[in-house]
């Protein structure tokens, strides 16, 4: 069963995503900040991130999955009113990125890997 990590701090969107997820038959792990999902790394298969956390910049999460060379999938997701946020994320070439209410696209890209 993929492992799947969903950081958002959101309290009713990231039950929505986790939810979902859940649904379709992964193993889904929550975090509300960047900080509690950086310790809830190890293991997963893919991490999905919001870009605006209000511990730090969600791109931290992408950056330490590729330090540490871990096998992990990160998707960023992204609001549309922080433009500039979505550019620098476009700039660390995340495996996918997708605005916050396109879950349907996100259930579907997690599901072909």
């Amino acid at each position: 069963m993929r492992r799947v990590l969903v950081i958002e701090s959101d309290e009713g969107l990231l039950r929505a995503i986790a939810r979902n997820l859940r649904v379709h038959g992964f193993a889904v792990s929550t975090a509300s900040s960047v900080g509690e999902g950086l310790c809830m790394l190890e293991g997963q298969d893919v991490v999905v991130v919001d870009l605006t956390l209000p511990d730090a910049h969600g791109a931290v999460v992408l950056r330490k999955v590729r330090r540490e060379n871990w096998p992990i999938r990160v998707a960023f997701l992204w609001d549309a009113e922080d433009s500039a946020a979505l550019a620098e994320a476009e700039a660390l070439k995340p495996d996918f990125i997708i605005h916050k209410l396109e879950i349907d696209r996100l259930l579907k890209w997690v599901a072909q890997l």
